[in-house]
């Protein structure tokens, strides 16, 4: 089999992400390849980075994020190369339900494992308006709060305000 080259794509402002713990998931993964560390900016990059990762021959693409990530990533590829989901997230519901650990570092072991293995799995999206999503998608109320809760925007340091925060800033 020939190297596998890995765009590992990485938020540096999910919750759960931090440069100790990139340097583990990214020294886990490279079990199964070379690895090419790409960090998002802003909103919706991370559909940038993986679509020009894969362009640009990336044989496999991990995720270390939150859910916003995962679904950012799943709308740049097409099915054909394996994709990964590191929990990053306060939540991370995705990894969760695909059953792999909490623990970032023991994800990305299972992952580097399943692309040297080849037992990878498929799974089924959902679509909504042309954007592809793992597994939920919103409507009505639901849809109107987490609106509500992007408009609060990020503190500079590019983090999301935390709960506290946006009870207080939806009194106003």
């Amino acid at each position: 089999m020939p190297p596998r080259e890995i765009a590992l794509i990485v938020n540096p402002f999910a919750s759960r992400v931090d440069e100790q713990r990139l340097d583990a998931v990214r020294a886990a993964l490279a079990r199964a390849g070379e690895v090419r560390v790409l960090s998002t900016e802003r909103a919706r990059h991370g559909t940038e980075l993986a679509a020009a990762a894969v362009a640009d021959g990336a044989t496999a693409v991990v995720v270390f994020s939150g859910d916003g990530g995962y679904n950012e990533v799943l709308n740049a590829v097409d099915g054909l190369i394996p994709l990964g989901f590191v929990p990053g997230g306060g939540t991370s519901v995705l990894p969760r339900a695909l059953g792999l650990p909490r623990d970032a570092v023991r994800a990305a072991e299972q992952i580097a494992d399943a692309l040297v293995s080849g037992r990878t799995r498929r799974i089924s999206l959902g679509r909504v308006n042309g954007y592809r999503f793992a597994f939920e998608a919103g409507i009505g109320f639901d849809a109107a709060a987490v609106r509500k809760v992007d408009e609060l925007g990020r503190a500079a340091d590019g983090r999301r305000p935390g709960d506290l925060a946006s009870s207080a800033r939806s009194d106003r």
